[in-house]
């Protein structure tokens, strides 16, 4: 994904975050997408028959979870670089109400954090 695009690569820590994103989101979210081993091991199992409501639940919430996440992220990446502090501001309560939810603490704290400061 990253070779793909050089100009991506110019800057030292748009290159760290991309990294980040492709080694803890992309490869789940691609192995899903395309039936890989694990992805049709994390996606067959609660389509088995057998399978618990409370399975098909938590993975309802991690997909739905992860989805907004990255659109927060894509949110916030406008906001930041758009230096818009209004939405900036919005954005840092978004991420204070998202973080103990799900797990984008390091995708905070890597990026975010010092992205959306006013």
């Amino acid at each position: 994904m990253l070779s793909r695009n050089p100009q991506l690569l110019t800057d030292p820590s748009r290159l760290d975050y991309l990294q980040f994103l492709n080694d803890w989101y992309y490869g789940a979210l691609s192995g899903d997408s395309h039936l890989s081993y694990m992805g049709l091991a994390r996606r067959g199992g609660f389509m088995w028959d057998k399978a618990d409501s409370g399975m098909r639940k938590r993975y309802r919430e991690i997909a739905v979870l992860t989805a907004v996440t990255l659109f927060v992220a894509l949110l916030s990446e406008i906001a930041g670089h758009a230096r818009l502090p209004d939405e900036k501001r919005r954005l840092r309560d978004i991420w204070d109400v998202l973080r103990p939810v799900t797990e984008p603490g390091e995708l905070w704290s890597r990026r975010y954090d010092q992205l959306l400061r006013a």
